[in-house]
């Protein structure tokens, strides 16, 4: 009911490690708990499953180091080539990139340390089960979350993300819903500059 950590790892000669810093948010008291694992080959195509239980979890014990600066993040709409101030589409996604030297924190323990995003300072979501660290990288990690039936007009997003210390930091973007489909032109620069054969122009598709 509770993850405390989702990443990946490569896998050479049937073996692969992960080391990751457990959240503080869980909880204090000593449960059983479960290692859920799936490996795939890019090679041939073969996939494996495996569960390791009961895994004992729980109780605090002293973090090593300290830790008061909170995750960076980068904050896109649609895809990680989006410029804040942009056009999306009325179906598009929340991405964003997250790093922190300890991990981010994905447990929902503690709610006020949950990744959520909110629009237009009123409807909020919780982005803990769609957040993945990066391969071989406990440290960094990707939040894909899609959002439909956005209403035209300018929009605001904030995302708040706590670290497994407890440290928390947000980004905010603002961005335009069209009402219409297809390709449209976000902005006309000179590119290069100076330009020999013409202007370049920024497109996007929505």
């Amino acid at each position: 009911d509770n993850v405390v950590f989702h990443g990946q790892a490569s896998i050479r000669d049937g073996q692969f490690e992960i080391e990751f810093i457990i959240p503080k948010s869980i909880d204090p008291a000593v449960g059983s708990g479960k290692i859920s694992l799936y490996a795939f080959s890019n090679t041939n195509g073969e996939d494996v499953t495996g569960v390791q239980t009961p895994v004992k979890i729980g109780s605090l014990e002293k973090f090593p180091g300290t830790d008061s600066k909170g995750p960076t993040i980068e904050l896109f709409m649609g895809d990680t080539t989006f410029v804040d101030g942009g056009i999306a589409g009325s179906d598009s996604r929340i991405v964003a990139i997250l790093s922190d030297e300890n991990g981010i924190n994905i447990s929902n323990f503690t709610p006020q340390k949950n990744l959520t995003a909110i629009l237009d300072d009123t409807l909020s979501f919780t982005l803990n089960k769609y957040y993945r660290s990066d391969v071989d990288n406990a440290r960094r990690g990707k939040v894909s979350y899609p959002i439909d039936d956005m209403k035209p007009g300018l929009h605001s997003l904030t995302l708040r993300a706590s670290d497994t210390f407890g440290n928390t930091s947000s980004a905010r973007i603002s961005f335009s819903v069209s009402e219409r489909q297809g390709i449209q032109i976000e902005q006309w620069i000179n590119y290069p500059n100076p330009v020999k054969f013409g202007a370049g122009m920024r497109l996007r598709y929505v």
